[in-house]
């Protein structure tokens, strides 16, 4: 989505969204209204139209990409920082298109570009290409294959490194598909081939961290016990000295002495030992 829709809010109804953030050195307007939404969305949810609640499980942020490929990189990462860096969830996107290029292969360009986005997000999963199979093919013959959204309008190509196609432009492609999502109407809607919204975020590096399993309680046994000794005479006397004698780690109280003072903090009728 970008300045020519509507910015997204809460009638929308999927779990994933893609939101332009500039096109060459030109910054969408609406991507930072976009934006704000998207965060929101994965951080909070929120309840659609329908009184539905949902999530966000990620997004993609993309730019149109030029052969002054460092300015494109650069304004990318600028509107970015510009609404509080890049989020967690968010994925980025080089859409790669012949329209507004000269002709010629472009993989060495195309590749820094992609390398650049890596080293800034620090993962090679959060870093995505878009683009139709022939401009794909003649604009980026060489290219790492495991990142690529394809555009095929009413069809799904078997393409190296297709995670998704976008399968129809809002024209009638879609083949009993969508043709589109509130609160656009009709527009681009794409397919992420065998994945859930769920699966899809674990495969681009944006999944919840899993939370630790609790540790397991260990019963404290009890210490073991002081032998019994034999004879009457000395087990008198050691109960003697357990009950009456004034222990130190007691502040110079007797057992029976300092469970009374406990009973009066606790409210508890007392009276204090005589002397």
């Amino acid at each position: 989505m970008s300045e020519h829709q509507v910015p997204v809010d809460d009638s929308y109804k999927y779990e994933w969204i893609a939101i332009r953030s500039n096109d060459g050195d030109y910054r969408d307007q609406k991507f930072a209204q976009n934006y704000a939404w998207c965060v929101k969305a994965c951080d909070e949810g929120w309840v659609d139209d329908q009184g539905v609640f949902r999530k966000l499980k990620g997004f993609f942020v993309y730019f149109y990409w030029h052969t002054n490929w460092q300015t494109c990189v650069d304004t990318h990462r600028r509107v970015v920082q510009g609404v509080g860096g890049p989020h967690p969830k968010m994925v980025s996107m080089i859409d790669a298109e012949r329209g507004g290029n000269p002709p010629g292969d472009f993989s060495d360009a195309l590749n820094a570009t992609d390398d650049a986005l890596v080293s800034w997000l620090g993962d090679g999963r959060r870093v995505v290409a878009y683009g139709n199979t022939g401009d794909l093919n003649s604009m980026w013959s060489n290219r790492r294959e495991d990142q690529l959204i394809v555009a095929s309008y009413g069809s799904n190509p078997d393409f190296p490194g297709k995670f998704a196609h976008q399968y129809t432009d809002g024209g009638g492609y879609g083949g009993g598909l969508p043709e589109g999502a509130s609160p656009f109407g009709n527009c681009d809607m794409n397919s992420a081939d065998g994945y859930s919204p769920d699966a899809l975020a674990v495969a681009l590096g944006v999944a919840d961290a899993p939370q630790p399993k609790p540790t397991p309680e260990v019963p404290v046994s009890n210490p073991p016990a002081i032998p019994k000794p034999a004879d009457m005479a000395t087990q008198t006397s050691q109960v003697w000295d357990q009950l009456l004698l004034r222990w130190d780690m007691l502040n110079g109280r007797t057992p029976i002495e300092a469970i009374a003072e406990i009973g009066q903090k606790l409210g508890l009728p007392y009276s204090p030992p005589s002397n």
